[in-house]
């Protein structure tokens, strides 16, 4: 049903766009010939769901943002989505600090993901609603819905 593929850690600038330092992970589902693609651009991590057939991104999800080091004003990085603000962020966050494993657990039809990184679910794309949600957001906001386990 779904090819996993491994791209890993990326060292400077590919030619395929990918920036330093990223983690970079897809997995297509044969079914809806969709891809879900996780980046973590050294900001912020994202998961996009990419339609394969129409070659154009159909939904994204914040993931979460990346140590406070390395923080930098949206002015500076408008090149990357920006972190989402303390106000959204749950009281008692699942912090992810070092990405070991990241998987992708899809629906029948394709049509909708979990996303488990280290073993946890953090976050549920559905395309059949349009939305997003994450453990580790409280209420919704532009970067997402609260996710309910």
């Amino acid at each position: 049903m779904n090819k996993k593929e491994n791209i890993g850690e990326t060292s400077g600038i590919q030619g395929d766009g990918r920036m330093e330092n990223n983690i970079f992970e897809s997995d297509l589902n044969t079914t809806s010939n969709i891809y879900a693609v996780f980046e973590d651009d050294g900001i912020t991590g994202w998961v996009y769901l990419y339609d394969n057939e129409n070659s154009c991104i159909v939904a994204d999800c914040w993931i979460y943002n990346a140590s406070e080091a390395n923080h930098r004003s949206r002015e500076e990085r408008k090149d990357v989505p920006p972190p989402l603000p303390k106000e959204y962020l749950v009281d008692d966050p699942i912090l992810i600090k070092n990405v070991k494993d990241i998987r992708f657990k899809w629906s029948d039809d394709g049509y909708a993901v979990n996303v488990i990184i280290n073993g946890y679910i953090i976050a549920y794309i559905d395309l059949c609603t349009s939305k997003s949600y994450n453990v580790n957001i409280k209420t919704s906001c532009p970067w997402g819905n609260p996710l309910t386990l």
